[in-house]
């Protein structure tokens, strides 16, 4: 965006005159540049995120010999992890709504997983049979968030000058001297003079 400068250049008026005459007086007594209204518009601003990814690659979960007692500690595990899941998934929904989907496929993946720990203690209590836990593990190998491409665009800034006024409110041109002398007038006159022929002379 361009900034128009504007220029106001005072002209001096010299003229050369006698100085018997005096002096010629040219005034400007005030001269008003006013812009009334400057206008500064952004019409249209846009944020655009193109595409956002999440990807979870790999999530394991092996259970390799299981017990009633030790299934029942993993699942008050997994209902923590599931809380903290959810808070999390919480925290995701205001900082991006393209994140919601996989939020709710969590949850209802959590509730899931809260139903059949409930359904294998109910089953621990009724059944007698002891089973070993030996190793639970819950692996995310790799979880990826990519924000490929943001756009900023201002698409029109305008700048208006609606009004400017140049006013110039008093112009006063005084001569004040003039005068004209004549200081010595001659005039000659050569006479002539005729010789006629009986001897008279005339004066021409």
């Amino acid at each position: 965006m361009s900034t128009e400068t504007i220029f106001l250049s005072m002209l001096s008026l010299r003229l050369s005159v006698p100085p018997q005459m005096g002096r010629i007086e040219l005034r400007v007594k005030k001269i008003e540049l006013q812009v009334k209204k400057v206008e500064l518009r952004v019409t249209k601003v846009e944020l655009r995120v193109t595409k956002v990814e999440l990807r979870v690659t790999k999530v394991e979960l092996r259970v390799t010999k299981s017990s009633c007692e030790l299934q029942k500690s993993s699942c008050e595990l997994r209902k923590s992890s599931c809380e903290l899941q959810k808070s999390s998934c919480e925290l995701r929904k205001s900082s991006c709504e393209l994140r919601k989907s996989s939020c709710e496929l969590r949850k209802s993946s959590c509730e899931l997983q809260n139903s059949s720990c409930e359904l294998q203690k109910s089953s621990c209590e009724l059944q007698k049979v002891e089973l070993r836990v030996k190793k639970v593990e819950l692996r995310v190998k790799k979880a990826e968030l990519r924000v490929k491409k943001v756009e900023l665009r201002v698409k029109k800034v305008e700048l208006r000058v609606t009004k400017v006024e140049l006013r110039v409110t008093k112009v006063e041109l005084r001569v004040t001297k003039v005068e004209l002398r004549v200081t010595k007038v001659e005039l000659q006159v050569t006479p002539q003079v005729e010789l006629r022929k009986n001897g008279e002379t005339k004066i021409i």
